[in-house]
């Protein structure tokens, strides 16, 4: 009876164990409106219509969800983006980017970035919002963006 008992204690520990880390990673470049849109109400941005997205990818079921969306905008948007953003207001750095690559995304290189600007901010319910806004061109902006739970 020890035996068994202890084999569905072991049993049960397995089944949480991998309920526990089971997770999941959708990345695309293929980027629909609904996914869009849906990116935008997590992060708390509004994409000017003129928006291009460029890549997506999702990374859900562990402890903490993550979401990276690159894009661009004409440079003219970018100011109004900005003021209707979590970012509003606050000092972009030229220094420092907390937005790393990811050697797994071919589409997603912001450290090949020379010329940027970059800030965090808090969201609602201990999450997080990074940018990285890539100025190397003169007429067009790409911009990362790293949303992530703590």
């Amino acid at each position: 009876m020890k035996q068994f008992t202890k084999f569905i204690l072991l049993l049960i520990g397995i089944v949480v164990h991998m309920g526990c880390f089971s997770h999941s990673t959708q990345s695309t470049v293929v980027i629909t409106e609904e996914q869009l849109r849906a990116c935008e109400k997590k992060m708390h941005v509004s994409f000017p219509a003129s928006s291009q997205p460029l890549g997506i990818q999702e990374v859900t079921g562990w402890l903490d969800d993550q979401l990276y969306l690159k894009l661009q905008i004409p440079t003219q948007d970018l100011e109004s983006f900005l003021k209707s953003s979590p970012f509003a207001g606050k000092q972009l750095r030229t220094d420092r980017s907390e937005i790393l690559d990811d050697k797994n995304l071919s589409w997603w290189k912001p450290e090949s970035v020379k010329n940027f600007q970059s800030a965090q901010a808090a969201l609602p319910d201990a999450k997080y919002l990074d940018i990285l806004i890539d100025l190397d061109s003169e007429d067009k902006i790409i911009i990362y963006l790293a949303w992530f739970e703590t």
